[in-house]
């Protein structure tokens, strides 16, 4: 009888995770799904410190913001349907109170740079190549 599907023998991966490592996932709901996982597990994981990012560059952005370990100022929200918002950010830290979105993005930030200075393992996962510039 015909087999109605592809078996791939699957090889041991070349590196592994352990609950001894520091690991910071960042990217996609599949990054937070994952993290999330890791987490009922009792991995020591921070898991998306800016919420969902998508697009590499965000990212990458963000991973430079963590690496600088600064904190952002409140000129650097923008108030936009009755929230205050950042666009390094997922819509999580949008708040109507301005101290509060600011208060909880640099606690987020500076959690993400800890994490991110004694980190063993990096998971990015991209959810498109696409990317939105304001103008």
């Amino acid at each position: 009888m015909p087999k109605f599907r592809t078996s791939e023998k699957i090889t041991k991966a070349k590196i592994s995770i352990h609950h001894r490592q520091q690991i910071l996932l960042m990217g996609s709901c599949f990054a937070q799904n994952i993290g999330e996982r890791l987490m009922q597990h009792k991995f020591s994981i921070l898991s998306n410190p800016f919420g969902i990012l998508y697009n590499p560059i965000s990212i990458q952005e963000g991973l430079k913001l963590l690496l600088d370990g600064k904190k952002i100022t409140a000129d650097a929200l923008f108030y936009h349907n009755d929230l205050w918002q950042s666009f390094q950010h997922h819509s999580q830290f949008s708040n109507p109170n301005k101290q509060i979105a600011l208060t909880q993005i640099n606690e987020s930030l500076l959690n993400g740079s800890a994490l991110l200075q004694k980190t063993n393992r990096i998971i990015l996962t991209f959810g498109t190549a696409h990317v939105f510039v304001y103008k």
